[in-house]
């Protein structure tokens, strides 16, 4: 993932001690079902506990359907709780009203008043909560000023660009200083230029009025760069909750890893305190790493197991290779299958095995037996783009190779 393009350093610690003290958003146990069905065993989330603390961006990802709008709207007040409890602000909001809960809620497509300007729209908030009008002049003009748009008060919205719209929207939710602020995809519907400019305009309101925020997405590198932490919403429930340096470097299970883009897998063998991987034909491949987790328990039990291969850990090794660029690197023959092209960089997609045969990496120290059996890989490429047909030697790095016990 590429840095992002503001000069603000999103993975800030967030919040100084007193700011910890009382989160802004706190659920214990709380079951939501989908669709408002109350009935038991109705489908739905259940057994969600999490704390957001001021100044915090927590990040929900996960596959359409598995209810990270649903979570949102639960906080918000305008989806049902069946069990559990949610406080803002140290306060229990369980059964608030959405009105009530020092939350404010923004849709992916936020709509804005047409018939009122810039500066009425960021205004409303605070005239129906019966703010004088100095001090809403002086807070408008403020937090227009945090989003770049104190030159354009005047105008209407059918006169801005949809970035604009998104960030007088922003604007509008920030400025009665909520304790927490939810948002919807509130990137998904623009293009990624606009999407630059709305995720600098919520990092500087964020950094500047010190809301919690909860924030909803599907896509994977918006939520690396706008999280503090990230949540993956799997199964009913979180399936892990970390940073993102913490999730990407160690998913707490293949689901999790597989929804991460960890394309590339292995079947291993538990043997001699490794995990080796053998087919028909072909030599063994030997990784000397621990298992992160466990997948089905009665295969954990037999000894098998699956290795997943982050994005970047493989690399195709140039003719006569010389030594390893990492530590410890196992290198194992193979052939090229394909070469495509996902985005600026292509990939290469390499079958290893059928019997050709591997060597130790230099930094291997006898941990590469030889090829993997007949696996494919997508290998990033960095040099010379191969041809399909070619013969290549991968290198894997191996400290960054995860294997989970069971399949």
């Amino acid at each position: 993932m590429t840095g992002p393009s503001h000069p603000h350093d999103p993975h800030t610690a967030p919040a100084g001690p007193a700011e910890r003290a009382v989160p802004a958003l706190r659920m214990s146990g709380a079951r939501i079902p989908f669709g408002g069905d109350m009935a038991p065993g109705a489908p739905g989330l259940d057994g969600i506990d999490l704390e957001v603390q001021a100044g915090e961006r927590l990040v929900l990802v996960g596959a359409s359907g598995e209810g990270k709008t649903t979570l949102l709207r639960a906080v918000a007040g305008i989806a049902p709780l069946a069990r559990g409890r949610i406080e803002v602000g140290g306060a229990d909001v369980t059964h608030a009203p959405p009105e009530r809960r020092g939350a404010v809620y923004l849709h992916q497509a936020p709509v804005l008043f047409p018939h009122l300007s810039v500066e009425e729209n960021v205004a409303f908030p605070l005239r129906i909560r019966g703010v004088s009008r100095a001090e809403i002049r002086e807070r408008v003009h403020e937090v227009l000023r945090s989003v770049q748009l104190e030159e354009l008060g005047s105008r209407g919205p059918a006169a801005l660009s949809g970035g604009q719209r998104h960030r007088v929207a922003l604007a509008r939710a920030v400025v009665a200083r909520p304790t927490l602020l939810l948002l919807d995809e509130p990137l998904s519907s623009l293009d990624p230029r606009l999407r630059h400019e709305v995720r600098d305009a919520i990092v500087r309101l964020q950094e500047r009025y010190r809301p919690g925020i909860v924030l909803v997405t599907h896509d994977l590198e918006e939520a690396g760069l706008l999280g503090h932490r990230i949540g993956i919403v799997m199964d009913g429930g979180i399936a892990q909750l970390a940073t993102p340096a913490e999730l990407f470097r160690a998913p707490a299970s293949l689901a999790v890893a597989r929804f991460l883009g960890y394309r590339n897998e292995l079947p291993v063998r538990r043997s001699g305190g490794a995990w080796v991987s053998a087919a028909p034909g072909g030599a063994a491949v030997r990784l000397e790493v621990e298992e992160t987790g466990v997948g089905d328990a009665e295969e954990a039990a037999a000894g098998d197991g699956v290795a997943v291969f982050p994005p970047g850990s493989l690399r195709i090794v140039p003719e006569g290779g010389g030594e390893s660029r990492v530590g410890h690197a196992v290198r194992v023959a193979g052939r090229v299958v394909g070469v495509g092209y996902p985005g600026p960089r292509p990939v290469a997609r390499v079958e290893v095995g059928r019997g050709t045969g591997g060597a130790d990496g230099p930094g291997g120290e006898g941990a590469a037996e030889g090829a993997a059996g007949g696996a494919v890989f997508e290998v990033m490429i960095e040099g010379e783009v191969p041809s399909a047909g070619d013969a290549v030697t991968v290198e894997i790095e191996v400290a960054r190779v995860v294997v989970f016990a069971g399949r």
